[in-house]
């Protein structure tokens, strides 16, 4: 009995954690918080994010919100096979002083995302490139 109990539960959470793996690993860009790693800075090379900061990203439904940095924003999206278009980005009006950069970084991070015209996800990873094809925003879910 005990044996069978165990094994109905180890089935039941393989299930579980597959269900998970595929959902992110299946291309899907709604539903999953996306966490930024990388952008593109005002000079367009690739940076990382400043430590102790946290940029993110959600879509659903037409629209994509998140954390800035500082500030939240949310803006409107379309998606057409690997083509993503974000529309006008509304964001709130807080002013951060730490860490160094911040505000810089959110500026950059938000005309990088307002750039996008398409998107890639293998695995766990979400890229997203401009219209002349350049890579933008790299992003890893969770």
């Amino acid at each position: 009995m005990k044996v069978i109990l165990l094994l109905s539960i180890s089935i039941v959470l393989m299930t579980l954690i597959v269900a998970c793996c595929i959902d992110q690993e299946s291309g899907e860009l709604e539903g999953i918080l996306w966490r930024l790693d990388s952008y593109a800075d005002q000079q367009g090379n690739l940076v990382n994010v400043l430590p102790n900061t946290k940029i993110t990203a959600q879509f659903k439904e037409g629209t994509v919100n998140g954390s800035a940095g500082c500030n939240t924003y949310f803006a409107s999206y379309r998606i057409s096979g690997s083509a993503l278009i974000i529309g006008s980005i509304g964001i709130t009006e807080m002013y951060c002083t730490e860490p160094d950069g911040i505000m810089e970084q959110e500026s950059d991070y938000l005309a990088a995302l307002e750039s996008v015209k398409g998107f890639t996800i293998e695995g766990s990873k979400l890229e997203m490139t401009n219209g002349q094809g350049i890579l933008v925003l790299v992003f890893t879910a969770g």
